[in-house]
């Protein structure tokens, strides 16, 4: 069942999200205050396989992209343009902000040091935090691992 003016851009969606993984028991989205079944369309191969995957967004922005492409109709990638979503996959950029992290949080180095893996996911998420979820979160987990091994 779809509801809505933008049936096209659902089903456009929809493919997107099957091909992200979505499985069944994701097949009706609620956006808004509409539902929308979601199980055999084209934006979500837009969100999946020309953002998603190519590491322009993480799937966290792909699903804020996707919301927008329903209430506005404009395209993903001019979304992603007007509101500065794109993921940040500078090395440089990720290593000041794995710095900064590093230096903010003491106690999760000297856990770290300790043996707890856990410090990395919590410095990663700092990380995530400060760049407003934009970060590449591989590359933000390499790098923070990385500096933290250098120390």
């Amino acid at each position: 069942l779809v509801t809505g003016a933008n049936v096209g851009q659902v089903e456009r969606a929809v493919t997107a999200a099957a091909d992200a993984g979505i499985g069944p028991q994701n097949a009706i989205a609620k956006i808004g205050n509409k539902y929308y079944n979601v199980s055999s369309t084209d934006g979500a191969r837009v969100i999946s396989d020309e953002l998603v995957s190519k590491a322009v967004v993480n799937a966290g922005t792909g699903k804020v992209v996707l919301e927008e492409m329903f209430n506005s109709g404009k395209e993903a990638k001019t979304i992603i343009n007007e509101k500065g979503l794109g993921q940040i996959s500078d090395t440089s950029e990720l290593e000041t902000a794995a710095l900064q992290v590093i230096r903010d949080n003491p106690q999760a180095v000297a856990d770290f040091k300790a043996g707890k893996a856990q410090a990395v996911k919590f410095m990663v998420g700092q990380l995530m935090r400060l760049s407003k979820g934009r970060a590449n979160p591989n590359m933000a987990s390499e790098i923070i691992t990385r500096k933290l091994g250098e120390l």
